[in-house]
């Protein structure tokens, strides 16, 4: 039976076995195809032996039998980190996050997916040999339309010239975030609104700007020590800091009400 299998492909998992944990989720998987916690189960075997992309095939096939497993977009998210595909990964833990708000394993991982974008970023105006003094802080909107302006392509085998490979990858990922659905003025217009909220860095509004969350797990990624700041056990914390989840509920609404929800989120 296969609740035998994965009897065995658990106690298996315990002991460091692996490989033996894979074929038995396998061999269960022939009893019952249609067992997303087996799947689930047997994407997590994979991380633990590197095999990445079938960890991603895997957390998949879970989430379209379960779309309720939160387990399963946290194994798909870990294992598209480890691909280093952050995007990917990014939208993977945010959903899953909606799922479960209280879980802070999903708040980390976003945020080192915020931290890795970040850095291919940093990365691209390395080698445009950029200054940083001279840089600032740019919102993803500024960044994408600069490489646009000098010629940067989605397309690989359109980087040609003075364009690099590295910012051509920047841009293709740009092309599919926000930023690409922003302009100079709604930009404009957050900050200029946000000033009020006065309990949110500079950094952290353009944070805001580039993921324009659209969700409260979501938009708590994008502030340093959202939860702490927000405890309502310590009220000290809290008048220090100024914030309250209601502030919170607006800015969120805020963000709603400025940048257009990408397709694929309204049709959810």
């Amino acid at each position: 039976m296969a609740s035998d299998l994965e009897k065995k492909a658990k106690e298996a998992f315990v002991d460091d076995d692996f490989e033996l944990a894979v074929d038995l989720y396998s061999q269960a998987l022939e009893l019952d195809p249609t067992n997303a916690l087996l799947y689930a189960d047997r994407a997590q075997a994979y991380i633990k032996l590197d095999s990445f992309t079938e960890a991603v095939s895997d957390a998949t096939k879970a989430i379209q039998l379960d779309p309720s497993m939160s387990k399963a977009y946290f194994r798909k998210g870990t294992a598209c980190m480890k691909l280093e595909e952050y995007q990917t990964a990014k939208a993977a833990l945010e959903a899953g996050a909606a799922l479960v708000p209280d879980d802070n394993k999903f708040t980390k991982l976003i945020k080192e997916c915020d931290e890795r974008i970040a850095g291919s970023c940093t990365s691209c105006f390395a080698s445009m040999k950029i200054g940083k003094a001279n840089v600032g802080n740019l919102t993803n909107l500024e960044v994408f339309d600069f490489l646009r302006s000098r010629g940067a392509t989605s397309d690989p085998m359109g980087c040609i010239g003075s364009i690099s490979p590295s910012e051509c990858k920047v841009f293709e990922y740009l092309s599919g975030s926000p930023a690409c659905m922003q302009t100079r003025e709604s930009v404009n217009e957050f900050l200029i609104k946000a000033d009020k909220f006065k309990f949110i860095t500079t950094f952290e509004k353009l944070n805001i700007v580039n993921s324009t969350p659209t969700v409260m797990p979501a938009l708590y990624a994008t502030i340093k020590d959202c939860d702490k700041r927000i405890a309502k056990e310590n009220e000290q914390i809290a008048k220090e800091n100024q914030l309250e989840e209601d502030q919170l509920q607006e800015l969120l609404e805020l963000v709603k009400e400025i940048f257009p929800i990408p397709a694929e989120e309204l049709s959810q």
